[in-house]
């Protein structure tokens, strides 16, 4: 679909839900649902529904509904600068010089380290992530030497933080993979065709029909309508 199919699957499909008593949305109003249901799919996608991990057969479908927005990149060492407010041993990424800030999550990085204990040499370490408040328990000084293998890496709005142990002598290199936004759907956003720019479609057309069910759902909650309440109370039940 296109933008125009998509934001007519929307009022379709909501009419028939709700039996021709739905109000008559305006175009920019629909477009608000179906960008927030875009927003959500890739989140379901990624990391389960209603905090469930997905089954373990539809990975296949996940990774392929999301391919479009799958990077990979290597990071040369001028985008690593030292992040003086940890000390030393932290590293940062400003997130503005990947993808033109329209990365949405990472889902790995890895880093070329070089340290004393054990030995290494311009080998490659998977990062473990932290959350972000736990940073100072990484963090290196003169009263806490630190020791762990495996870098830490956190992020905030603007930078992503990597974390090495005191015996840790150089990072050098990384490599990441990435998800990066989906650009808008727009009325004039024209069908999917593998580009990534803010004229097409930025998933592939297998994924608009779910989209849709989405923004129709939320429509529906904000309608208060009965039949959602319904969908909504049984999907807690099978959660809990």
């Amino acid at each position: 679909m296109n933008g125009t199919g998509i934001i007519e699957a929307f009022k379709t499909y909501l009419d028939i839900k709700t039996s021709l008593t739905a109000p008559g949305y305006e175009d920019d109003e629909v477009l608000l649902f179906l960008n927030n249901a875009q927003d959500q799919f890739i989140s379901q996608r990624l990391f389960g529904k209603n905090f469930q991990p997905p089954a373990f057969e539809d990975n296949p479908k996940r990774v392929a509904d999301i391919l479009p927005l799958v990077r990979r990149q290597g990071l040369a060492s001028a985008l690593i600068s030292a992040a003086t407010t940890y000390g030393s041993g932290a590293y940062l990424i400003d997130k503005s010089t990947l993808y033109n800030g329209r990365v949405l999550y990472n889902i790995e990085l890895d880093v070329r380290v070089t340290r004393s204990n054990p030995v290494s040499v311009d080998e490659f370490y998977r990062c473990e992530r932290i959350k972000h408040e736990s940073i100072g328990r990484f963090i290196q000084s003169k009263a806490n030497k630190t020791h762990f293998l495996y870098p830490k890496i956190t992020e905030d709005k603007d930078y992503y933080y990597v974390i090495c142990d005191s015996h840790t002598t150089l990072v050098d290199y990384a490599r990441g993979v990435f998800i990066v936004r989906p650009y808008p759907i727009t009325a004039t956003g024209l069908e999917y065709d593998g580009t990534y720019g803010a004229t097409h479609m930025s998933l592939r057309p297998e994924t608009h029909q779910e989209i849709v069910d989405i923004a129709t759902t939320d429509a529906l909650q904000i309608l208060g309508d009965p039949r959602w309440q319904s969908k909504l109370s049984n999907e807690q039940l099978q959660t809990n």
